[in-house]
């Protein structure tokens, strides 16, 4: 099979060695599905395009909560600084809200109820979530990050930074496939600039223009949400 990764071959059946060889291969296929959420028709791969090969473009440490793990390798090593601080600051909303709205909207399987039960990839993407909740939590709580009213402005604009460069990523890794009438799109969609995670119909700039306004109000509600008792608290020292 052309461009393909092909697990199988041919063996005498019924002999020792045939029955050892298949045992093999099924061994293979059962951990390429489990782990990796491969498919196969007639020992081919036939999702290979879309996974990427060994790593898939959509794997690459660009969303929202995949990036969360350079910032916490910064933060951790990091002195401290005003730079440190801003950044914790900014993980607070982005790890608690971002991973939250990512369980809720799972984004790692289109088959049915038994993609969520059945692949392991499942329950890494709920374990490492369900880490940066915490994570979000904590961060307001270990008293060790000043969060102040100012934070919230640097947050959004830290957010809207990622945002914007996330569109030319897109654009970088996205691709499409011509063969005959049909068209086959590869998409890459980091922080869904490139489409929309629930599966509306924008066909006009003018739909794209309402739909980014739209999720830059619902930044500044859910932001406010978590910096209020800051601002609340500002307000009560001042007084």
């Amino acid at each position: 099979v052309n461009d393909s990764y092909v697990v199988g071959g041919d063996f005498a059946e019924g002999t020792y060695l045939g029955d050892k060889f298949d045992e093999f291969v099924d061994n293979i296929r059962f951990e390429l599905d489990l782990f990796g959420n491969y498919e196969f028709e007639d020992d081919a791969i036939i999702n290979e395009e879309k996974m990427g090969g060994y790593l898939p473009k959509t794997d690459l440490p660009f969303h929202l909560c995949s990036i969360q793990i350079i910032f916490i390798f910064y933060a951790k090593f990091a002195k401290e600084s005003n730079a440190k601080n801003n950044l914790l600051a900014f993980m607070y909303p982005t790890c608690l809200l971002g991973a939250i709205m990512a369980i809720l909207m799972p984004s790692i399987f289109s088959g049915g109820a038994e993609d969520a039960f059945t692949s392991a990839l499942s329950y890494q993407y709920f374990g490492y979530h369900m880490m940066l909740i915490v994570l979000g939590i904590y961060i307001p709580l270990c008293k060790e990050v000043k969060i102040e009213k100012k934070n919230y402005w640097i947050s959004v604009c830290m957010l809207l930074v990622l945002g914007f460069v996330s569109i030319y990523l897109n654009s970088m890794f996205s691709t499409v496939e011509f063969e005959g009438p049909d068209t086959y799109e590869h998409v890459v969609n980091f922080f869904f600039t490139f489409k929309n995670p629930i599966g509306l119909k924008l066909t006009e700039v003018w739909h794209w223009y309402l739909y980014l306004i739209v999720i830059f109000a619902l930044v500044l509600g859910l932001f406010a949400l978590c910096y209020l008792p800051y601002f609340k608290k500002k307000k009560e020292v001042t007084e």
